[in-house]
């Protein structure tokens, strides 16, 4: 430990050195702990590193509605959306990491409890529940399947089917749908995105 004595003190190069020691002493201090929290994010978040480079280049359009949104702002990266467990009907390997497609209410509800709580109790959460009734099946009797998909489930919503033999794992028929009642295959209700802009989440 340096010991200040009283005639460095009392002259200006005693003043200066003591002065520098200190700045050096912060900028180590500043440093260490600079790095500590960088090292820490970076083991957490190597994955999430590895989305956005790759999708800046491969999807430019999703990759800047991301950059500019809340999420980003954030740190919400791709990972902490679209991350899926093991056992999850809809993920699927990627790159090393195991994600899916489809981001859910329930999925947003990890952030989002109070929201995810209130929108499963609101009528627009109902709305897939059509999906079952007599309106329904005439719709796809005298209609047909094309037009109850671009019609009623457009907007109500659809079940949200599974295709193994799809890179994504989502079946072409119910797939994009962001119908405010969508069934998804997590059994949540509902699609976030119907209000909430895909990646620049405004509304």
């Amino acid at each position: 430990m340096m010991i200040v004595k009283k005639d460095m003190l009392d002259n200006k190069s005693g003043r200066r050195t003591i002065v520098l020691v200190l700045i050096m002493l912060v900028v180590i201090i500043l440093f260490i702990l600079d790095t500590g929290v960088e090292t820490a994010e970076e083991s957490v978040n190597i994955e999430a590193g590895k989305c956005l480079t790759c999708h800046k280049q491969a999807s430019p359009g999703l990759y800047q509605q991301w950059f500019e949104s809340a999420h980003a702002v954030q740190r919400v990266t791709c990972v902490d959306c679209h991350h899926a467990d093991k056992g999850d009907p809809d993920a699927f390997e990627h790159y090393g990491v195991l994600v899916a497609t489809l981001v859910t209410p329930r999925d947003c509800g990890r952030c989002h409890q109070q929201i995810r709580t209130e929108f499963e109790k609101s009528h627009h959460a109902q709305a897939g529940l059509i999906l079952d009734s007599q309106d329904a099946y005439l719709a796809q009797v005298t209609a047909g399947e094309p037009v109850a998909i671009l019609g009623c489930e457009s907007c109500h919503g659809c079940k949200v089917k599974i295709d193994s033999s799809s890179p994504n794992r989502l079946h072409l028929k119910s797939w994009p749908n962001a119908g405010i009642g969508r069934i998804n295959p997590d059994g949540s209700p509902g699609a976030c995105n119907s209000c909430h802009t895909r990646h620049s989440f405004s509304g």
